[in-house]
């Protein structure tokens, strides 16, 4: 297998889209791209999948199919290019068979995960769901917000699953395919904004929920919103308390909302 300059441009082109890192960065999710050409033909994988435990179990990539060689080859090629690795996990079957950092970066450090933590809301919204502090995805988002009644009907039409796949029709994002899909205005407005979820609910509408996909931060913050109102908890508390430290790492959710 050789790691070609095409599956770098693809891999970059992929993660630049969907908005997991802008031109200047490389992430490791580099690595997923790269798991379905790594088999190790001499050893079996794993097929029993172990009960994760909260530790990860260590094991060596040929324990589960893969191959040290090519990931050597990666880490060369890493190497060569200068990419901006920080650092490369892979899992699989609930083992942990690489765990490596590039300098600064360690173990220990504290790492922005910039749009993932999108995934993450989402995941907490459905807990919320699951444990009853929300009815289901078709509840109206913005009647957790009683306070502001300046929307029209089609503003009070949007629903929660609307917001989670980024179909609310408000005016902010752009489509996937737009190179400027990182470069979102609306989200630059709402920084500067005291409170960013007054700031969020006064952007109008552009189209009817459910119409057209856009990809809009303040879909994200509205939602994280919606789960502290219901919950009575800080999106930090409910994540560490029902799912985050499952993971076994140490992650940490910032104040997405500013205010409430």
């Amino acid at each position: 297998m050789s790691w070609s300059k095409d599956c770098n441009d693809i891999v970059r082109r992929y993660l630049f889209l969907t908005g997991l890192i802008n031109e200047d960065e490389m992430f490791f999710l580099i690595v997923f791209a790269m798991l379905g050409s790594l088999t190790a033909p001499a050893q079996k994988p794993v097929t029993n999948t172990p009960v994760f435990s909260g530790i990860w179990q260590k094991c060596s990539p040929e324990q589960q199919g893969l191959s040290s060689a090519v990931l050597n080859e990666m880490f060369d090629y890493i190497q060569a290019n200068k990419i901006k690795v920080h650092s490369i996990q892979i899992l699989r079957h609930n083992q942990l068979l690489m765990d490596a950092y590039f300098y600064p970066y360690s173990g220990k450090s504290l790492h922005e995960i910039a749009s993932v933590t999108k995934s993450i809301t989402s995941t907490l919204t459905g807990i919320a769901i699951d444990k009853q502090f929300i009815p289901g995805v078709s509840e109206p988002a913005f009647k957790y917000f009683p306070g502001y009644n300046s929307m029209d009907a089609i503003k009070q039409s949007v629903t929660i699953e609307n917001l989670i796949t980024m179909q609310s029709g408000l005016d902010c994002g752009t489509n996937l395919s737009d190179p400027a899909i990182n470069v979102d205005q609306r989200l630059a407005q709402i920084r500067e904004c005291p409170d960013w979820i007054a700031c969020a609910l006064q952007i109008p509408m552009a189209t009817k929920p459910g119409r057209k996909f856009a990809y809009c931060n303040a879909n994200c913050h509205l939602l994280s919103a919606i789960v502290e109102k219901a919950t009575g908890k800080s999106l930090a508390d409910f994540g560490a308390e029902n799912y985050l430290h499952l993971w076994g790492l140490p992650i940490f959710i910032g104040l997405l909302t500013r205010k409430v």
